[in-house]
């Protein structure tokens, strides 16, 4: 008789070989722990063991075994913060996670090893994540591990990309109302054109608004000088001027430097032409960057005043600030601005750049959050990545703010980590800021332009208007001077008393 560890005798050596291939009391080594653990126990004890926390040597922290690794090597982001996603496997053992008796531990792992013993005929099947077979439980480990038909490749894209499933963004969604996960069917990233659309639906709105007041040569005017000013102050050497490239399609418009001086002393202006084919009805736009010196110019109640004036006199769709990991920015200097945004209906952004340099980016989105509240209650939106399963967020304040981080262009930090880390967060970043924008606001714009026109302008246009509606025959174009206008004038009129 040949005689297995699990104590099953066979006739022979061949009976033998095929069952130890799917005998439950092999044992196998744990990567985490390197301990030889049956394969019958090896699901409850990778969860046991992976859940437990061992302290970073870098950013000090207490991390989960399981993702220690990729915490090392992605400088240390923390999945279990990052990520917002939270499995039933995770409440299931949460108790063992929380637990702070030795005994209890050691009590429920004698349970489990008698529900496995006694269950151990039960066929219990569930499908494998890769390959989708039906795999019995006890088995499923070996499975993933030794014998799934998948190649090595494949899997890791199917782990590195579990979002891709709808189900698990809609119960994720269920249980957090107040998240929202964008493009997740789709499965592609955002872009600026998608982003920039939004502004093409905006303005055709507006000038449709337009058109029931006024005639079409001056909504013609005010549409041609159709433009949308975004401010961005914040510390010095934050990466402003990179962010305002990134936000130019990856135009160099802003000075950059990798030295400790700030490349703006001044404020600067850079303008991104909308170079979109003309559409019948859909006007094309400009958007105009202001770069402004550091935060921390504002040295006295003068220095804010200043700026206060300067957003006025701009008046803005959007303020940007922007804070670095590491760099100090004084947020109490901040809240008159914001105070300021709020009352005049300005959306405000509140950015961490250079999100891959520091742990410390985390405390910085904290902190934004905790300036933001005036503005409303936050709900998160959450944007599927190409090159992540971990989702980027952008928290939204009401109607009025928001805060998130960015990575303006690659990061590479060879000493931390072999990885490159691509751009991420800036087409989030103009997608939130353009859905946001409120058409009434711009249409006000629109207004306070008409507004200004001069005597002479109003005249020919509100004319110009009027003789293209009642005789067509007109060229509206040709009505510039007063002289022109009065020479029509007087022809329409011999015309009519003629009939």
């Amino acid at each position: 008789m040949y005689r297995c560890n699990c104590s099953k005798q066979f006739y022979n050596q061949i009976d033998l070989d095929d069952h130890k291939k799917n005998c439950q009391g092999r044992f196998f080594i744990c990567e985490l722990c390197n301990e030889n653990i049956p394969s019958y126990n090896m699901t409850y004890h990778l969860n046991q063991c992976g859940n437990k926390t061992i302290k970073c040597s870098k950013c000090q922290n207490y991390i989960r075994r399981a993702i220690y690794n990729y915490h090392l090597d992605n400088n240390c982001t923390d999945l279990d913060e990052d990520e917002n996603i939270f499995t039933e496997k995770d409440i299931e053992y949460k108790h063992v996670r929380n637990s702070n008796s030795v005994e209890e531990e050691q009590n429920s792992e004698e349970q489990l090893f008698t529900n496995n013993n006694t269950q151990m005929d039960d066929n219990i099947f569930i499908p494998c994540q890769f390959c989708n077979e039906q795999i019995e439980i006890s088995l499923y480990y070996i499975h993933s591990v030794f014998d799934c038909s998948q190649d090595q490749s494949h899997r890791e894209l199917n782990y590195a990309h579990p979002l891709n499933n709808s189900n698990t963004y809609e119960k994720s969604n269920e249980k957090h109302s107040d998240k929202i996960l964008i493009n997740s069917t789709s499965g592609k990233s955002l872009s600026k054109e998608n982003s920039l659309s939004l502004l093409h639906k905006k303005t055709a709105v507006v000038q449709d608004e337009l058109c029931k007041d006024y005639y079409l040569p001056e909504v013609n005017h005010v549409t041609d000088k159709v433009q949308f000013n975004i401010i961005l102050t914040g510390s010095p050497r934050v990466g402003k001027s990179q962010l305002i490239n990134a936000l130019s399609n990856g135009e160099i418009k802003a000075k950059t430097s990798p030295s400790l001086n700030s490349c703006t002393t001044e404020v600067q202006c850079y303008t991104l032409e909308d170079n979109q084919q003309r559409t019948p009805g859909i006007k094309p736009f400009r958007i105009n960057f202001y770069d402004t010196p550091g935060i921390e110019s504002w040295t006295n109640e003068q220095g804010q005043s200043t700026m206060l004036k300067f957003i006025a006199e701009k008046d803005p769709v959007c303020l940007i600030f922007c804070a670095s990991p590491g760099a100090f920015a004084d947020l109490k200097q901040l809240r008159p601005v914001l105070e300021y945004c709020q009352t005049k209906q300005i959306f405000c952004a509140l950015v961490c750049t250079n999100m891959w340099a520091s742990p410390a980016r985390k405390q910085v989105i904290e902190e934004f959050k905790q300036e933001l509240l005036r503005f409303g209650e936050p709900m998160e939106k959450l944007f599927q990545q190409e090159h992540t399963r971990i989702p980027h967020k952008v928290t939204l304040f009401g109607n009025g703010a928001l805060c998130t981080m960015v990575n303006s262009t690659e990061y590479d930090d060879p000493d931390l980590s072999s990885e490159i880390k691509p751009v991420q967060g800036v087409d989030e970043l103009i997608h939130c800021i353009m859905n946001e924008l409120d058409h009434e606001k711009l249409l006000g714009w629109c207004n306070a332009v008409l507004y200004r026109r001069s005597f002479w302008e109003k005249m020919s246009q509100k004319v110009g208007g009027f003789f293209s509606l009642h005789t067509p025959n007109l060229n509206p174009t040709g009505f510039i001077s007063g002289q022109e206008i009065a020479m029509n004038m007087i022809l329409h009129l011999f015309n009519k008393f003629k009939k």
